[in-house]
């Protein structure tokens, strides 16, 4: 039987990325892709039924919050800290650790590329929207 794994006594579960209800993992495409995707996984979606979508890139930075108060912790040895982070990942319903996951929101500076999370610390990135990353739908 595996051993419990304790969170830090400073975690808490951040109600802006927990009250997320993120969909099915999609896959690695393209930003274009991954909005033209979920156009049409909407279609099939009753009227009352809440619309699927990208995460912004504000919500990511919910998650890098939570993230960072596992990596921040001097007290946990490093491997410990790897185990809670891929908890608290498997929890909120993000499969792909080390994946990058596209967001909703364009880079101001350049229409070319879009925010990113890269799950596994949940720090945000631009990168040109022809990159293939995950596409990982919330509502």
């Amino acid at each position: 039987m595996p051993n419990e794994v304790e969170l830090p006594k400073n975690y808490t579960e951040n109600q802006e990325v927990m009250n997320l209800e993120l969909g099915p993992d999609l896959g690695e495409m393209n930003w274009e892709d991954a909005n033209t995707r979920l156009e049409e996984l909407n279609k099939t979606l009753s009227p009352d039924e809440k619309k699927w979508r990208l995460p912004t890139k504000e919500e990511f930075a919910g998650l890098e919050i939570e993230l960072r108060k596992i990596w921040d912790d001097q007290n946990l040895p490093y491997e410990q800290k790897e185990l809670l982070v891929g908890e608290y990942l498997n929890k909120i319903g993000i499969k792909e650790h080390r994946g990058n996951y596209w967001s909703s929101t364009p880079y101001e500076n350049d229409t070319n590329q879009a925010w990113y999370c890269l799950a596994y610390n949940g720090s945000t990135h631009y990168a040109y929207k022809q990159y293939k990353y995950q596409t990982q739908p919330t509502r």
